[in-house]
């Protein structure tokens, strides 16, 4: 659950915007009964470390289920959501209708939207964040440290990343595991069983989660935290 925490979250700070001091986002994502508030209060946590002390922020989980009619849990989250509630309730009421909203939002930063259309929707509540992040800007609390400004040529973290990524050949499951027992020559036609694999796959799961869900046969172990 943490790494799936800190993947939403990077992922979210890498599309966020940012209005007077404020970054802000959405996160729309199908929800986990089994597991969703911890899942939505690690992804809140790992938000505040990426974005430091100095950042504030504030961003919408809309968790959304299969009934029929759909809806869609949202909740309010960063460090300026305490300070924006109302102002973000506000605009919600006015934007999506009081009818489709169910509990209140400025006093539990959490309620239900009736009705959930995700093409429609997912505009309507960046808006709202839009909206109140930009009304509330005189109210912003500077940040400590004045960011950087970059000098040019310079690439973001997020430029640097996606070049990184970019050189990688990403494996399905299936692909992986016909890596580690089918070893292939050079011209892609098969070895000798007897022939080690061309592949080396690393487990980086900690051994709790391997407990849990199970070994990998023929992996070499390097949790995570040794491996950095």
């Amino acid at each position: 659950m943490e790494g799936l925490a800190l993947w939403i979250a990077s992922e979210t700070m890498a599309s966020c915007e940012e209005c007077n001091g404020v970054s802000y986002g959405l996160i729309s994502r199908q929800a986990d009964p089994s597991n969703e508030n911890a899942l939505l209060r690690s992804i809140e946590n790992k938000l505040g470390v990426i974005a430091g002390d100095n950042v504030r922020g504030v961003w919408f989980a809309a968790s959304w289920g299969n009934d029929e009619p759909q809806s869609a849990t949202i909740t309010l989250m960063g460090s300026a959501a305490e300070d924006l509630a109302d102002s973000v309730a506000n605009h919600l009421t006015k934007l999506a209708g009081q009818s489709r909203l169910r509990g209140s939002l400025s006093a539990s930063r959490s309620s239900v939207l009736e009705n959930w259309n995700r093409e429609v929707d997912e505009d309507m509540l960046h808006s709202v964040l839009k909206l109140a992040v930009e009304a509330g800007g005189a109210h912003k609390t500077q940040p400590l440290v004045p960011r950087a400004i970059p000098p040019p040529g310079s690439l973001s973290i997020d430029q640097i990343l996606a070049r990184a990524r970019s050189r990688f050949r990403r494996l399905t499951p299936s692909e992986a595991h016909q890596a580690l027992v089918a070893p292939t020559s050079t011209d892609g036609s098969p070895l000798g069983a007897s022939r080690p694999a061309q592949a080396v796959l690393i487990d980086i799961r900690p051994e709790a989660q391997r407990r849990a869900e199970g070994q990998i046969p023929g992996a070499l172990i390097v949790e995570r935290n040794v491996l950095e």
